[in-house]
């Protein structure tokens, strides 16, 4: 069946839209590191640049789109609140924002979600409701938005997240040489979809590689089915960062228009990657931050060529 005949024709988002993001967010997000990793213990096969978006605020790239999101409320929309679900990292960014923007935030997690990320959104001042699944999750945000008029900022469903997420694309494609290649971990779809239309733009011969853990593979279900589709069971250590039920629409057609390959890795090569990444760069990330680079170190996205990665979670538990 064609996305079109389900959902209707989708407008995706333009460089533009996406360059007026980046104008936007940028007082309140960091320009993450853009670097040659030339390894210490061993070898790649070609030239290897990484993007440290586990640096940014919060651990992971989620504040851009959330600050989009929410900058783009009016001030009636913003004294109602914010509502937002998500496995961790979604809900971080928009606690962050909008306790900089001085909202008030309801984050809805399933109980999976990682203590760490719980906590650290608690830090932030949001409200946590935790249920039992997912989509247990987005029915109670649905019901409080219907009750009190509070704004939904969908992690990965809506334009405007879309688009701030895309601002990494701007940043990597802009930092670093010209890249042949460019992988990124799809969870819901919108950081692929808003850093592939950025990438396609800038560097319309870039190769755009989407990854995804075997137990969450959704844009893989959905460009197979030709149309959106509901995993009923997620299986992947990643499941925290990376475990949307679905691809939206307007994510699956950003996939269709400028992403040329998705390629699945499993949950075994993603703790390897995680180990790899820290022994190479003494940097820490979570399994969903890493899952693109699994696919790197494991050979799925090769020919590459000059190969740009993004690290895009650091929200581990270490211990300390």
């Amino acid at each position: 069946m064609p996305a079109d005949a389900r959902y209707g024709a989708v407008t995706l988002p333009t460089l533009a839209d996406i360059e007026a993001a980046a104008a936007r967010v940028g007082p309140y997000v960091r320009r993450t590191p853009t670097l040659p990793l030339q390894p210490t213990y061993g070898a790649t096969p070609d030239e290897l640049w990484v993007k440290l978006e586990s640096l940014q605020h919060t651990g992971s790239f989620k504040v851009r789109g959330a600050f989009n999101a929410l900058l783009a409320l009016d001030d009636a929309a913003r004294a109602r609140g914010v509502v937002a679900v998500s496995g961790g990292n979604h809900g971080l960014g928009v606690a962050f924002a909008a306790r900089r923007l001085g909202v008030e935030a309801t984050i809805y997690l399933p109980i999976y979600a990682s203590p760490v990320k719980q906590e650290r959104i608690r830090a932030l001042g949001a409200h946590v409701v935790t249920c039992e699944t997912i989509a247990e999750a987005f029915a109670s945000a649905e019901a409080q938005v219907t009750a009190t008029g509070a704004a939904m900022i969908h992690p990965y469903a809506d334009p405007r997240v879309v688009c701030g997420q895309g601002t990494v694309g701007i940043e990597f494609c802009t930092d670093a040489p010209p890249l042949d290649t460019l992988v990124v971990a799809v969870g819901g779809g919108g950081l692929i979809a808003g850093v592939a239309i950025a990438a396609k733009a800038l560097l319309p011969r870039v190769r755009v590689v989407g990854v995804e853990p075997r137990g969450a593979a959704t844009l893989t279900a959905a460009l197979a089915a030709g149309y959106p589709v509901t995993l009923p069971k997620l299986d992947t250590i990643a499941a925290d960062s990376l475990g949307a039920p679905d691809v939206s629409p307007l994510n699956l057609a950003a996939a269709r228009a400028a992403v040329d390959e998705v390629v699945l890795v499993d949950d075994d090569e993603i703790v390897a990657a995680r180990s790899w990444l820290w022994r190479e760069l003494n940097v820490a990330a979570e399994n969903g931050g890493v899952t693109a680079l699994a696919a790197y170190l494991n050979g799925r996205t090769r020919p590459g060529g000059r190969t740009g990665v993004l690290i895009c979670g650091g929200n581990i538990d270490l211990g300390w």
